[in-house]
């Protein structure tokens, strides 16, 4: 009786044990499936945080070299800026240094003009001043001839002497009108350049020859006339 209690316990107790060993494994398995099933979920997202970082580095290397990009085009427009910004300095410092020239022979061509209208006025003053002798001449050695020969004389002299006179003056007033208007012309065009400044200085020049030839030609007919009326 005793021996079958005994053995009924160890029964039990093993029962008891296998039971709870089976309990342990069981346990055991779902913490194990538990655990594959987080580590899993953690895969997945240290996945997903890949992917988003390579996205975001591929992001920053785009940006980046749009930045580069955008700094370039910057650069090449300032030095293209600053480029035509010199050449347009240039410029104008060739057209200021010009107008300087310009305001230089202006100055020079003021003196030489002046001298010239100095040269003129004497001129005037030397015609005016002959041909106020020519008439008093002329009318005093019409006052000496004789009555008889005073009429036909005069009268052959005044004709002569005055159409002389006529053409002659005339031509000197257009020339010296030439000579007036050419300066004026001078004064008015400035400032001028270099060519032109020449040709109408020599032009000046020629007007000025021509009109000395006229004085001394007015000199050897006054002489002429002189001596013609006193014989």
């Amino acid at each position: 009786m005793h021996f079958r209690e005994v053995a009924a316990s160890r029964e039990e107790c093993r029962k008891e044990t296998h039971e709870v060993l089976e309990q342990a494994s069981k346990g055991d398995r779902k913490a194990l499936i538990d655990l594959k099933a987080m580590v899993e979920d953690l895969r997945s997202r240290v996945e997903e945080v890949s992917s988003e970082m390579r996205k975001d580095t591929h992001t920053l290397e785009s940006v980046d070299s749009r930045i580069v990009q955008s700094t370039r085009e910057v650069e090449d427009r300032m030095l293209s800026k600053m480029s035509e910004r010199e050449n347009e300095m240039k410029v104008t410092i060739e057209e200021l240094e010009e107008r300087f020239e310009r305001r230089l022979n202006g100055g020079q061509l003021e003196v030489r003009m002046n001298a010239l209208s100095s040269e003129l006025a004497d001129l005037r003053a030397t015609t005016k001043d002959s041909l106020q002798c020519l008439n008093a001449e002329v009318k005093l050695g019409i006052g000496r001839q004789p009555s008889e020969v005073q009429t036909e004389a005069s009268e052959e002299m005044e004709s002569t002497n005055a159409e002389y006179l006529q053409e002659h003056t005339r031509g000197l007033a257009e020339t010296l009108c030439k000579g007036i208007g050419r300066i004026e012309r001078l004064e008015n065009d400035r400032p001028l350049r270099k060519d032109s400044i020449g040709s109408r200085v020599e032009e000046m020049l020629a007007t000025l020859q021509g009109m000395r030839f006229y004085v001394e030609e007015h000199d050897s007919r006054i002489s002429t006339l002189s001596a013609t009326i006193q014989e």
